[in-house]
């Protein structure tokens, strides 16, 4: 059985493999290479799986039509998988037999964990209330793409912020009550009154 050394994995070093008697296994090569295949094939299916899912949001948006069904298993597929590649990555930078990686690894956990603490404290601001009338501007937005406008003429910000409020939308409308939850236990916010399903707290 051959164990890959995680060190190669992260830094894609040419370091032999070794088999289970010590001896190497196979050569520093086709070492190299069959760890890289590991990582890409992983790569390409999360790359696909996100074009899949990309391409059913603009076939919704655009009037052509996406069933239902299929958007939401390409999002739960998608999501699975890259939250399946992080944890992998995450457990063989914290098994390595470099000091340096298993820092890095662990620092880089810490980091993402903290930022997203302090995010979601700051999620719920303007929630229910507006004290700058520029906040709703993303929602605004996201909403005309989700009825087929996907060219925003207003360049207030970046138009990529546009497009990830639109994606967010759709993604809460393909699992309502999933959001619903989400909303209510995460922010106190409710469903308003309104045809729209994406209008949390506005």
């Amino acid at each position: 059985m051959i164990v890959y050394h995680a060190e190669a994995a992260f830094k894609g070093t040419r370091r032999p493999i070794r088999g289970r008697g010590g001896g190497y296994a196979c050569s520093p090569r086709i070492a190299w290479k069959m760890t890289w295949t590991r990582g890409a094939r992983w790569l390409v299916v999360a790359a696909g799986l996100t074009a899949a899912t990309l391409l059913a949001w603009l076939l919704t948006v655009s009037g052509v039509g996406a069933p239902a069904t299929l958007s939401r298993l390409l999002v739960l597929f998608t999501s699975v998988w890259i939250l399946v590649g992080v944890i992998s990555s995450i457990r063989r930078g914290a098994r390595a037999e470099s000091d340096e990686v298993r820092a890095t690894t662990w620092a880089l956990v810490v980091l993402t964990l903290v930022s997203f603490v302090v995010r979601y404290v700051g999620l719920a601001f303007e929630l229910t209330t507006h004290f700058h009338n520029d906040e709703g501007i993303f929602l605004e937005i996201a909403r005309e793409m989700l009825e087929g406008d996907l060219l925003p003429t207003r360049f207030h910000y970046p138009h990529l912020l546009y497009y990830l409020s639109a994606i967010t939308l759709w993604v809460g409308d393909l699992f309502p009550a999933v959001t619903a939850s989400v909303a209510s236990w995460g922010f106190g916010a409710s469903r308003p009154r309104t045809p729209r399903a994406s209008s949390f707290g506005c």
